[in-house]
């Protein structure tokens, strides 16, 4: 069937209460669609030029990635952006993104899931558990989209000066699991 992520789903862009028309766009949430920060802005504008954006794990990269490209966006919210912040896991995303590109590029999307996921920190009992469910060939349509997300997260350390630049009022949460994958 259909995936059933979230960024996979259709959605209607209202504003004032009204359907605005999203053009061509089928999944405005994908991260296909959302990696060009141009149609953050066609959204934004069609918002009345005003946006609150939020964004979640590799899109909450995005979405400080799209405002440091010049989005216009009043305020953010980012919650468990997966920064790096120690030389060992930016070493171990680099070789991730060399990877991913590899095996994206020969059509390998079963072994581009697994390698997602034990950059994640999944054990291989999970990992094979993932397999065997009827959730994995839907996962495997959409691994490209897991080049997206790496772009987003650049060489996966923080970006301290490039944020420090970042003048909308931004809210950063994170969840209470420290994750040894990440180096935190």
């Amino acid at each position: 069937g259909e995936c059933a992520q979230a960024c996979r789903l259709p959605y209607d862009l209202i504003v004032d209460h009204e359907q605005a028309d999203l053009g061509d766009v089928r999944y405005p949430l994908s991260p296909k669609q959302l990696a060009g920060y141009e149609d953050i802005d066609a959204l934004v504008a069609e918002a009345g030029d005003t946006a609150h954006l939020y964004g979640a794990a590799s899109g909450g990269a995005l979405v400080l990635e799209a405002v440091l490209a010049g989005i216009k966006a009043n305020k953010l919210a980012v919650y468990e952006v997966p920064y790096s912040i120690d030389e060992a896991a930016q070493r171990r995303w680099n070789e991730y993104v060399v990877k991913l590109d590899e095996l994206l590029a020969d059509n390998r999307r079963d072994d581009t899931l697994e390698l997602f996921m034990r950059l994640a920190g999944s054990p291989d009992e999970v990992i094979e558990g993932a397999k065997k469910s009827p959730y994995w060939a839907p996962l495997e349509k959409i691994a490209p989209t897991l080049a997206y997300d790496a772009r987003c997260m650049g060489d996966g350390m923080v970006p301290t000066e490039r944020l420090k630049t970042l003048a909308q009022p931004t809210l950063i949460l994170t969840g209470s699991v420290l994750d040894p994958a990440m180096g935190t």
